[in-house]
This record gives C-alpha cells, sequence and structure tokens, in this order.
C-alpha cells in the first residue's frame, strides 16, 4: 500500500504524549503507522531494546517482524507471559497443549457430577458437550478465578456468558478440580502462565521505555490485566485498536477490556481506510446502523447482494462470479470467499474444484497433501491387483498375509493383527465396490483406521482426504487423479476463510457467503440474543474488499440443530439493501 502520510499518521508518528490510544478504521494503515513511529523513535536514538510490541495472535506478529526487522522484540501476549515467568524463576514452564487443557476439563466435570447436573438443571447447560466445554474454557481463561471478573461478564449484555450467572458458584468449584488436574500434571494453561506473568511484572526489572499495543480491541480480561501491569513499569505506551472490530467474545476479548486502560490515554484516531472504495465504505457504515463514520479513499462499484433460492444454488453462483472475475483478469490470489462456519466453506471448495477445476487455498485448517498422496499409493495397490481380489472370495493364510503385509508397511512401526485383519477385510471388500469413487471413499476409510494406530491426529487427515471424494467420481484410475490434484496444487489458488480468520487480511474481491439469519448472527447467538458482536463480524468481513464487495443470501437447513433459515440476515437493513445492486437467482 503506497501513499502519503495523513494529517492524522503524521500526528500520532511525531507525538511526544507518553500515553495514547489509537482507535484506527480498517485499512487505515495501522500497522503503517506503527511502523513509522518505532522508525522515528530508533533515528531520535531510542535503543531497539528498549522497544517491545505486543500482539494478539502469531500471524500478527510475524506481519510486525516483516515491518520492523528482528532487532525489536515482537511477541503474543502469551509469549511475553512465559517469558516473564521464565526470567522471575529462572527455568521454562510447561505449557499445557489444547489438548491436555480440553481432557483436565473434561475429567474436572466428570469428577463433579453433582456440580454437572446443577448446572444442568439450573441452566439447561450440559457441560459434557464438547461446546460448551470450549465456552467454559474459554470463560475460565477470561476471568482466571476473579469473582468480581466472572460477575462483570455475565452481567455484561455483550459477552457470551451471560447464561452463566446462576452458577458462578458451582463453575468456581469446577475450576478449583480443573486447576488440581493441570497441577497433577506438571502443566500451566495459558491463562495461569499470564497471571504469573502479571505477579512477576513489579519484581522485575524491565529493559522497555517504549510499548506497543497492536489489536488491543482482542484483549481478554487476562491479557488486559497483564498489560495493565506492564504500564506501571514502561513510561510510554502507544494502543492500536478498533472497537467495531472486536469479534473475539468466544475467547473472553471484549472492548471494555482496552477501556479499563485507555480511559487515562490521549486519543488520536485514524478515519480514513486507504482500502475500502467510498461505496464499500457507506455501506459498512450502514451495517453498524451509523455507528462511526469511515472514510473512503477512491471510488468503485457498489456492493452487489445476490439471493439465490438454495444454498445449492448459491454455491453454483459463487463459482459462476469466480469465473467470471478471473476471465476479466483478476488474479485467483485476489479473490477471497468468506464464510461464518467451515462447513459452509467446505462445500464451496467442493464446488470449485469439482464443477470447475478451480484451484482453492482453505485457510481455515491446515492442509496435509502428503496424506492423500500417501492414500492414493493405497489406492492404487488396490487397483493394480483390483481383479485379482475381486476373485479372492476365501483367499488363504499365504494370500491373507500378502495382503496385511502390504497395509502394514503404510505404518511405521506394528500394526495389532485385529486392525490389520479388519483392514485386510475391508481391502478386499473395497476390490467389489463398482466405481472407481466407491473404490476411493473405501480406501479412504481403511488408510484412517491406520493413522489412527499410527497415533496421527485423524480428524485434518478426514478432512483433508474428504476434500477429493467430489472430484474422484470424474476419474477412473489413479494417475489421472493425481495429475489433476497436482496440477490444482500448482495453480494460484482463490482464498477461501472464516471469516474470524480473514481479520488483518484484504483482497480485491470478497465474497461472503451465507448472509442468512443462523448463519449470519449465528443461530446460537440468535437464541441468546447477543447479536452486537455477530453484526461487527459483518462489518470485519464487508472492510475486507479493495474493490468490490459481493454478498450471497440462500436459505438452507442447519442439520446440527435441526433448523431451517429462510429469511435473509436482519443485518441486511433497509439502508444495507440501498446501497447494493440487488440480484436474485
Amino acid at each position: 500500500m503506497k501513499y502519503n502520510l495523513t494529517k492524522e499518521q503524521t500526528a500520532i508518528i511525531q507525538t511526544e504524549k507518553k500515553r495514547v490510544y489509537v482507535p484506527a478504521v480498517a485499512g487505515s494503515g495501522k500497522t503503517h503507522t506503527l511502523s513509522k513511529r518505532v522508525s522515528q523513535l530508533l533515528a531520535s536514538g531510542v535503543s531497539p531494546d528498549a522497544i517491545l510490541v505486543l500482539s494478539f495472535s502469531n500471524r500478527a506478529v510475524d506481519v510486525l517482524r516483516k515491518r520492523l526487522g528482528s532487532k525489536i522484540t515482537i511477541k503474543t501476549f502469551h509469549a511475553f507471559g512465559k517469558s516473564l515467568v521464565k526470567q522471575r524463576h529462572g527455568r521454562s514452564v510447561k505449557v499445557a497443549t489444547p489438548t491436555e487443557i480440553a481432557s483436565c476439563l473434561k475429567q474436572a466435570i466428570a469428577s463433579e457430577r453433582k456440580i454437572w447436573k446443577r448446572v444442568k438443571q439450573s441452566t439447561g447447560i450440559d457441560l459434557k458437550d464438547k461446546t460448551e466445554q470450549r465456552s467454559l474454557l474459554d470463560f475460565l481463561s477470561a476471568t482466571q478465578g476473579f469473582p468480581s471478573d466472572a460477575k462483570r461478564l455475565v452481567a455484561d449484555s455483550a459477552s457470551r456468558y451471560t447464561s452463566y450467572a446462576p452458577v458462578l458458584d458451582e463453575l468456581r468449584e469446577i475450576r478449583k478440580t480443573y486447576r488440581k488436574c493441570l497441577k497433577e500434571a506438571k502443566r500451566l494453561d495459558y491463562a495461569e502462565m499470564l497471571r504469573r506473568g502479571r505477579m512477576a511484572i513489579p519484581k522485575l526489572d524491565l529493559p522497555y521505555t517504549h510499548l506497543f499495543v497492536d489489536e488491543c480491541q482482542d484483549m481478554s480480561l487476562a491479557q488486559m490485566r497483564l498489560l495493565s501491569a506492564a504500564v506501571e513499569k514502561i513510561p510510554n505506551v502507544m494502543m492500536f485498536g478498533d472497537p467495531r472490530q472486536s469479534i473475539f467474545g468466544f475467547m473472553g476479548a471484549q472492548f471494555h477490556n482496552v477501556s479499563d486502560v485507555t480511559d487515562r490515554f490521549h486519543t488520536m484516531p485514524l478515519t480514513k481506510s486507504f482500502r475500502l472504495s467510498h461505496q464499500t465504505a457507506l455501506l459498512a457504515d450502514a451495517i453498524l446502523e451509523g455507528e462511526t463514520s469511515i472514510v473512503g479513499a477512491h471510488d468503485g462499484e457498489r456492493p452487489t447482494l445476490t439471493s439465490c433460492k438454495s444454498t445449492v444454488k448459491q454455491e453454483d453462483e459463487i463459482v459462476a462470479l469466480v469465473g467470471k472475475l478471473m476471465a476479466s483478469g483478476v488474479s485467483p490470489d485476489e479473490i477471497a470467499i468468506l464464510g461464518r462456519t467451515k462447513a459452509q466453506l467446505r462445500a464451496i471448495d467442493q464446488a470449485l474444484l469439482c464443477s470447475a477445476g478451480y484451484a482453492t487455498q482453505p485457510r481455515y485448517e491446515e492442509r496435509l497433501i502428503e496424506h492423500t498422496h500417501r492414500m492414493l499409493d493405497l489406492l492404487l495397490l488396490l487397483n493394480r491387483s483390483y481383479m485379482r481380489m475381486r476373485e479372492l472370495s476365501k483367499p488363504d493364510a499365504e494370500q491373507r498375509k500378502q495382503i496385511e503385509d502390504k497395509l502394514a508397511a503404510f505404518v511405521d512401526g506394528g500394526v495389532p493383527a485385529k486392525v490389520l485383519a479388519d483392514c485386510r477385510r475391508r481391502f478386499m471388500e473395497a476390490a467389489r465396490a463398482p466405481t472407481f469413487a466407491g473404490r476411493y471413499v473405501a480406501i479412504k476409510k481403511i488408510y484412517l483406521r491406520l493413522m489412527r494406530v499410527a497415533n496421527e491426529d485423524v480428524k485434518p487427515i478426514r478432512i483433508e482426504l474428504g476434500r477429493w471424494d467430489a472430484i474422484s467420481s470424474q476419474f477412473n484410475s489413479v494417475k489421472k487423479l493425481r495429475s489433476t490434484i497436482r496440477q490444482l496444487e500448482e495453480q494460484t489458488p482463490v482464498t477461501l476463510s472464516t471469516i474470524h480468520g480473514a481479520k488483518g487480511d484484504e483482497w480485491d474481491h470478497v465474497i461472503i457467503a451465507g448472509v442468512t439469519d443462523g448463519s449470519i448472527p449465528f443461530y446460537r447467538e440468535m437464541a441468546r440474543g447477543e447479536l452486537d458482536e455477530e453484526r461487527r463480524l459483518l462489518y470485519v468481513a464487508a472492510t475486507r474488499a479493495r474493490q468490490r464487495l459481493h454478498l450471497f443470501h440462500a436459505p438452507y437447513h442447519h442439520a446440527p440443530s435441526g433448523q431451517r433459515f429462510d429469511e435473509p440476515s436482519r443485518f441486511l437493513t433497509p439502508a444495507v439493501r440501498k446501497l447494493s445492486v440487488k440480484r436474485s437467482r
């Protein structure tokens, strides 16, 4: 992004104020401004060792490191907390993995059966449900056992924890059992690490004279407490953020966490977006119902709003739009398709791959293409012995051993005899599948069974292999399928991302799928009446577009909840519709 500095940016870069809060609209160049401010400090003689930059995510830290270089200390809050604990106690700490944390909470709930029953009777919340356990973990992380923080969070209508209000005592007991489980495992969770880091700060001589905080609207209560302690020790502090982009409430992030710190700060806003067209800026303002004005930088086309009769039609229209954009010269990596859920995006991914042969980059899950090729090796083994396998209705001992030996070769280490026998039976059944696609699906199940024995995390592998289910129906040989997959991997891909995962990024054309009640806003938040963050989520999605924004609505059936949603998103108000080009398909 090349542009001349605005008066607002210049004032921030040159300010002599010691405490500055910079509320920055989407695309306003806050990272550029932060970088220029750091450069100005270095030019004035401030040592790189005296500058600390904190941000919310590893990805944001990577971006800042590219801008600022390796001499400046740039950390996530968690990495900063861990370094403080190590500095204070002279040793590193062992942080529990997400799996270990989830396991400890599950054990705690199981051991507190009476409490689990009371919570369910009082609130209807089943703490044995995995989704509810994730929510509880976020709540425990945010409050860190402070009763005042817990009461404040459940009383906040913008938080996702209002339903916990009648059972705070019960949740406190579960937390005690959970912490005991972690202690026995000699592990710390992230919340405890932040707490210990905060407690260490008053006892340490911090080398920093300047502290910068990026994306401060995403701080949790625990991170805010750590920051508050650091602010007391570091004389110069500058915080960048945008309350309109606060979308991580499910992780305990609330904008009032920031205001607790910034009340004593001098406010210097960035109000001009260098990313957005005037037309997209107007629509983004309308989504937030004119809460604050955002100034666009250039003229552009009006956003489109396409209403489709079904999700299948929506997928077809999105595929057609991508093809039209690419035909007009738009590079695939300048197109992003955003959705509220991974399930929505997976269906669109399948349509792009299968219907049009467009390469995609799903950013919402790790790509494991090496497993695709290993699974195709197993399918090739079946195809090479296809006719012989079909004839072996009852293989003898030697034939069974040959098959099992070949299957065992796909796993490093031993495979239990029972598992091998089961995989061999499935292998022979796969040979009887009448189609190549049928054999593909059957072999995929065998491969996943073997990966489970190899102690691999099977879920992401299943998702990776499932990407090619539909496209496999177009082929009759492994060679042709593998060749097509390799060609797709070499092409420039279209980006698919959840809205949460797209924060901080931008593309020329942004397609938002499923702008439908039940999706945006999500059905759970609709039931709870907690819509503010959902509105900001749509705002964040809309403000990723540099040239043009494309909104899609389609009725859909949400299988997990058994509900059907037909109405366009309630955030598509008359004001929003007036600012868009409406189409029906």
